[in-house]
């Protein structure tokens, strides 16, 4: 059932120097406003480029890209998908097309559209990838939370 679509992902990485704690302080906060008088009529033009659009459009698959502190602040927290693999390093990629949800498996860490992932849970009931069998656990904000069976805590007295 899944559809294994290309993601619109870029991955990048935090400058040499910035902790994997602090790029993901830098990406929660919300960029300063430009300074811009509200009676005048400014057209803002940037000259310098997004290198994650450079990078998108590349026909090539190598590299990453390097954000400094200025670049983690710009970015949308809502854009970006972490990834954690203990004990290997945290990937980090910019959703290109934030419109479209991206989920990542919690056992094998494949990313899927969270669509495509809830109707996989949904249908077969595991990971189209790893096929670890997957419950629905309903949070306190009643958000649908999807974790693989063992994780779950069973009160076995009743």
């Amino acid at each position: 059932m899944a559809t294994h679509e290309v993601l619109a992902l870029v991955q990048f990485v935090p400058e040499t120097g910035i902790s994997e704690e602090e790029a993901l302080d830098l990406i929660e906060r919300t960029a300063p406003p430009e300074d811009v008088e509200s009676d005048q009529d400014v057209l803002v033009v940037h000259r310098d480029t997004d290198p994650f659009v450079d990078k998108f459009d590349e026909e090539d698959d190598g590299g990453v890209v390097v954000c400094g502190r200025a670049a983690l602040v710009r970015l949308s927290a809502g854009c970006v998908v972490v990834v954690r693999r203990a004990p290997l390093a945290t990937l980090f990629y910019r959703n290109m097309l934030p419109e479209l949800p991206v989920t990542t498996c919690p056992a094998c860490h494949t990313l899927y559209y969270t669509e495509d992932y809830e109707v996989q849970l949904v249908t077969r009931g595991h990971c189209g990838f790893c096929r670890q069998p997957a419950a629905c656990d309903q949070s306190e904000d009643h958000e649908r939370i999807y974790m693989p069976l063992e994780d779950l805590q069973i009160d076995s007295e009743n």
